[in-house]
């Protein structure tokens, strides 16, 4: 019964369309006897044959910042007119569009020069072609492509990068083949509400590269911080801060000199996984890789200031500072007749170091968010 419906609907399609296999057999052994596939279908090869493009990229594969590489998803559509595959199409039962292999019409190759791996259009399973009774031939490609951009990671995790993707012909210049572009290029909602990434223009126009004509997809995302600021910037501001309030630890405790030293273990592992993030380029240099550096030496030098504390700290109490530091310091006793010691004095020096490192951890913090602005 199933056999029967179907065969009943292919042949009110055929009634309707008014065609047939044999038309359609008749239109092929017209068409492609003497066609050549190598040649540009033009009749003379002294003008040039124009292909109108459009481009589409459905959604972002992967991006890896570290090998400066990004995956995406392309759909590309090519069209042309093919001056031999022109026919009447009431003369083949309304026939106006038929869809041959691959490999039977005249197709262009195309180059992608930042491509890491070459786009192979011939071995495509996706791709669709189909051609017009008025000669136009649609080409319809997609599939994965694999490209390399350029990485500025100046301002990271504020940064905006800048992807392009380039398409030119293949052995042939702008006096053959000329690429114009369609304005049905498309970034699809998916892409927009990305995860970590967020569109902020894009540009798809017609370039010249030398004597060929070729298109320019091009688009600018900018990175979405939350992330990066919860994890990295925020923590690593805390850390800073710590070194100002070891000064504030007892030195009769024990554990003024640790608490340095553990304040600067945690900015050292923060710096290991900032270096799995940015790729190891001198030029442009992370602002974040300055600021972290910077934040290292100040937790280096409050740990040399909280020795020199220290020392002075456990210095014998019969021993008298010298006069200068106690002056310097401003180290006095309420009663005329009491004597400074070097405890005093390391008690000053934990006040003064802990002002200064407050202001200098406030500075580093500062400077960051402006340079990143």
């Amino acid at each position: 019964m199933d056999t029967l419906f179907c065969l009943a609907a292919a042949t009110t399609l055929l009634f309707v369309k008014g065609q047939s296999y044999d038309d359609l057999d008749r239109l092929e052994k017209q068409l492609f006897p003497n066609y050549s596939s190598t040649w540009r279908p033009v009749r003379n090869h002294s003008h040039v044959t124009n292909i109108s493009i459009q481009f589409t990229i459905s959604s972002l594969v992967s991006m890896d910042i570290l090998n400066e590489q990004i995956v995406n998803k392309v759909i590309l559509s090519l069209s042309w007119y093919d001056q031999f595959l022109v026919w009447n199409s009431s003369e083949y039962g309304g026939t106006e569009k038929i869809t041959p292999r691959r490999g039977t019409v005249w197709e262009p190759m195309l180059l992608v020069p930042n491509a890491i791996q070459q786009w192979d259009m011939a071995a495509d399973a996706t791709a669709s072609l189909s051609v017009g009774s008025t000669g136009l031939v649609i080409l319809s490609l997609g599939g994965p492509l694999k490209t390399s951009f350029p990485v500025d990671m100046r301002k990271f995790p504020f940064d905006t990068q800048t992807i392009s993707i380039s398409l030119y012909p293949v052995q042939y210049d702008e006096n053959e083949v000329v690429f114009s572009v369609s304005q049905d290029y498309g970034i699809p909602d998916s892409l927009r509400s990305h995860g970590e990434w967020t569109i902020k223009s894009s540009s798809f126009e017609a370039v010249m590269s030398g004597d060929y004509c070729g298109v320019e997809f091009r688009m600018t995302i900018q990175r979405k911080p939350i992330f990066y600021i919860l994890s990295i910037i925020l923590p690593i501001s805390l850390l800073s801060f710590l070194n100002m309030v070891v000064f504030a630890v007892p030195a009769e405790s024990g554990e003024k000199l640790s608490f340095s030293l553990t304040t600067m273990l945690s900015l050292a592992v923060y710096m290991s996984f900032v270096s799995q993030i940015i790729p190891n380029k001198s030029v442009p240099l992370s602002f974040m890789a300055v600021y972290l550096a910077s934040v290292l030496c100040l937790s280096a030098l409050a740990i040399l200031a909280t020795v020199f504390v220290l020392r002075l700290y456990h210095k014998p109490e019969t021993e008298t500072p010298p006069f200068w530091m106690t002056q310097i310091l401003c180290v006095n006793r309420a009663a005329s007749e009491a004597k400074v010691t070097y405890r005093d004095v390391s008690a000053k020096l934990d006040v003064v170091f802990g002002v200064m490192f407050g202001l200098l951890a406030t500075l580093a913090v500062g400077t960051q968010v402006y340079v990143m602005q």
